[in-house]
């Protein structure tokens, strides 16, 4: 399992390619659903809350962890290269849209990916052996003030359409609640 290997620290380097849900069975909710989103298995929107996979990891005391998305190639592509270099287990997480999932035009993939970053839902962050930074393509998003609308996100994603607005509302208090607690890690990890 992965709790396993990273437990043993075994000297490998798992990527999970992230798409929120169960999609080749049939869209159903995982553990890395967001919380309110639709699926098959939550028409009504998952009532509970997402499982941050990458900070359970970083738990087991692994070498390295960090989360990437495929909206910042280039981001993904530097953290393959610093991860192969260490020794022990490694683990990047890279969210992947899902169009059909997310109940999106295919179109919107990469900008789905990339509003994730900007609105600050999904945070890019790497510990690298007792260091924790926040990446530089989301580092600007701290300050509240630059993330863009989590409603800009929210609109492009069918799964999101029978939110109201309370519920956004509730969804941002939990991405301000997320980045008080990786800026700790940051703080805590220099």
């Amino acid at each position: 399992t992965l709790s396993g290997a990273a437990y043993r620290n075994e000297d490998i380097l798992y990527i999970m390619a992230d798409n929120e849900a169960y999609m080749n069975t049939g869209i159903q909710a995982s553990g890395t659903t967001p919380w309110m989103a639709w699926t098959t298995t939550s028409p009504r929107g998952k009532t509970e809350g997402e499982k941050d996979v990458a900070l359970i990891v970083l738990m087991h005391g692994v070498p390295y962890v960090a989360t990437a998305s495929i909206a910042y190639p280039m981001d993904f592509i530097e953290k393959i290269r610093r991860a192969v270099q260490i020794k022990g287990f490694k683990f990047i997480h890279l969210l992947a849209p899902c169009p059909p999932g997310w109940k999106m035009d295919d179109a919107y993939t990469i900008r789905a990916a990339r509003l994730a970053v900007e609105t600050g839902a999904f945070i890019l962050w790497e510990y690298n052996q007792g260091k924790f930074n926040i990446s530089p393509a989301s580092l600007i998003y701290k300050d509240k003030a630059k993330r863009k609308s989590l409603e800009e996100y929210l609109k492009i994603q069918g799964r999101f359409a029978h939110l109201k607005p309370e519920d956004i509302k509730l969804l941002e208090e939990r991405i301000d609640e997320k980045w008080r607690f990786v800026l700790k890690l940051a703080e805590m990890y220099k």
